[in-house]
């Protein structure tokens, strides 16, 4: 795991339709996580409920811009 984010209610979800499981766009999530095999370039995006269970993962060279998307949900919950 590279980084990971846990919202709460101070976090405002934008619904962006990016990631479809099962035929169904999966809405807000509570956790996220990145992550990237060690052997691999690609990275991951863990879509998680508040078990850390994994409801759906996107993947992709592209998936490098949701660091900065989860840099942006820290900073919106902790502002300083």
């Amino acid at each position: 795991m590279i980084e990971f984010a846990a919202t709460d209610e101070t976090v405002t979800f934008e619904q962006r339709k990016t990631l479809n499981v099962g035929g169904e766009w999966l809405g807000e999530v509570p956790n996220l996580a990145i992550c990237q095999n060690l052997n691999q370039t690609e990275f991951m995006v863990f879509h998680c409920n508040h078990a850390w269970e994994v409801l759906g993962v996107a993947a992709g060279n592209w998936v490098i811009h949701a660091i900065f998307l989860v840099g942006a949900l820290q900073i919106r919950s902790n502002p300083t």
